[in-house]
């Protein structure tokens, strides 16, 4: 019987001039260098990727100030206007309240007119004078808008906006409101 021809050579065989190849020496000092390349290139590539993908997995809490001494009334995350509300209340005055949102980095507030001194450390907000009817006579308002905050995020993966409506003359101990909207975009 015949033992099959399975294409394999053998021990004893000489090899012929055209099986052989020309071989490429590459230096050590090549081939680590590429490789130093290499880890280099994925470096750069993995920290622009990485902060990106953190940020989709685990986003940042919104950085948004609070005066001191405000109490927390109301926390709504199923807001049909933002991505969530958070309803505050303060001792300060209103015109206080707004000065410590206007003073931070980035913040813009339109203060409603004549509703705050020029000074507003110094003064407390004025009262709310009696608004004239057509009729003759006058509505007093138990509360008046003060400023509207608002401040712009940027950040590599995402960025938000939030916006902080303030609310002066409220009764009870904590006489000034304000609603803060945190609207995310991704």
């Amino acid at each position: 019987m015949q033992e099959p021809d399975l294409g394999l050579v053998p021990d004893d065989a000489v090899p012929s001039e055209t099986s052989k190849k020309p071989r490429v020496v590459i230096p050590v000092w090549v081939a680590l260098a590429a490789m130093v390349l290499a880890v280099v290139v994925a470096g750069v590539i993995i920290s622009s990727i990485a902060e990106p993908l953190l940020n989709l997995i685990s986003p940042e809490k919104p950085d948004i100030p609070l005066p001191p001494g405000t109490h927390l009334e109301k926390k709504d995350e199923e807001s049909n206007y933002a991505t969530t509300e958070w309803l505050y209340g303060s001792k300060l005055p209103g015109c206080e309240v707004a000065a410590f949102f206007d003073r931070h980095e980035g913040v813009e507030c339109i203060y409603t007119p004549m509703a705050c001194p020029v000074d507003v450390e110094a003064t407390a907000t004025p009262e709310v004078e009696p608004t004239p009817t057509l009729e003759g006579g006058t509505i007093t308002a138990n509360f008046s808008q003060v400023a509207v905050c608002s401040k712009q995020v940027k950040e590599v993966a995402s960025s938000y906006t939030w916006r902080v409506d303030i609310f002066d003359g409220y009764s009870g101990e904590y006489r000034t409101k304000f609603r803060i909207y945190l609207f995310s975009e991704r």
